[in-house]
């Protein structure tokens, strides 16, 4: 636990549902998004040892309808997530960036022509991101979705929730029978291949048996903690908020910092920097012959998320690099 009794958001969310975890590139802290009360409406923020900070983002080119019963996953790698808006009976599938919290490239998938309306639609997808399973309690049984050619199968007559084990491998249903003695046995059903399309995704009926009643509704929106540091990217190197992140020549701290920070460099001269965002943009250049130099990004508007430094030495002709988390 972080803090306690602190409100980290103070206007109104999606009522149920709609909230998800992934991994930061840096392989240490959480990406968190929540739905907002209309569809258009996102908080996407990060967890850190330092605590939990929230944004608000309105996506472009979205309707602006009130946004009911939800659910919201990432895909195995991070690099997807699918939001479910069951009461449109659409699901929204974004491109990720695990390095600057960004979704993009939205595709809506109408489902309407397999889907009732009022339908509870509880819901999972594959480990890869390409299926999605959904249950029908209106019709019964469950439904796969081929992400990538837009085909349903009917999987099974099983009407519960389907649920994604935490390792990431199998989808669960629940389900139950009678003996000949009217008894009822309770089980679970198990799809061991639930990234292959169609039948072809092995749905093994009764495959557990189980004591306790089962009650399967919503799944959970676990987090990967398997999930990693994303080696190669520009925020792939872990800092811990007091020990400072050096490269080359460059001192900077804090780090991460919520806007105010200093840059040292080792050697005296004359230095140009130049800080970029995470999208590759120039948000700050200063000529200096300081020691250190001061910065505040909270005067420029720019996102959280990493920034990039770069600082050339017209003495030596090189250029010296370092990473900054900007958190507000």
């Amino acid at each position: 636990m972080i803090s306690k009794g602190n409100v980290v958001l103070g206007e109104p969310t999606a009522p149920f549902g709609g909230m998800a975890a992934c991994r930061h590139a840096n392989g240490r802290d959480w990406w968190l998004v929540k739905l907002g009360a209309f569809e258009d409406e996102y908080f996407v923020g990060i967890l850190n040892p330092q605590g939990v900070s929230l944004q608000k983002i309105t996506y472009p080119g979205m309707q602006r309808r009130v946004l009911g019963r939800s659910f919201t996953y990432f895909n195995q790698n991070g690099d997807k997530m699918l939001r479910y808006a069951a009461t449109h009976r659409e699901l929204h599938e974004y491109d990720f960036d695990r390095c600057s919290g960004e979704l993009s490239n939205l595709v809506v998938y109408d489902l309407r022509d397999s889907i009732e309306v009022g339908d509870w639609n509880a819901c999972t997808i594959s480990p890869d991101g390409t299926k999605f399973y959904v249950r029908r309690s209106g019709n019964g049984g469950t439904l796969q979705y081929d992400l990538e050619t837009s085909e349903y199968t009917y999987i099974t007559h099983v009407s519960t929730a389907p649920q994604l084990t935490p390792n990431y491998k199998h989808v669960l249903l629940a389900d139950r029978y009678f003996t000949e003695n009217d008894s009822m046995v309770q089980t679970i059903c198990t799809i061991y291949e639930p990234n292959k399309p169609g039948l072809a995704c092995n749905y093994v009926a009764n495959t557990d048996t189980v004591i306790n009643i089962y009650n399967l509704v919503s799944p959970s929106c676990f987090a990967n903690f398997r999930l990693g540091k994303l080696a190669g990217s520009p925020c792939d190197t872990v800092v811990d908020g007091v020990n400072e992140l050096k490269a080359g020549r460059l001192k900077v701290y804090p780090n991460p910092s919520r806007g105010q920070f200093s840059i040292e460099f080792e050697n005296p001269g004359i230095y140009q920097i130049h800080i970029y965002n995470v999208m590759g943009q120039r948000v700050f250049t200063a000529r200096s012959s300081e020691k250190i130099l001061n910065v505040n990004l909270n005067t420029f508007n720019i996102s959280p998320g990493l920034v990039l430094i770069e600082a050339y030495s017209e003495e030596s002709k090189k250029v010296y690099k370092s990473k900054l988390v900007y958190e507000k």
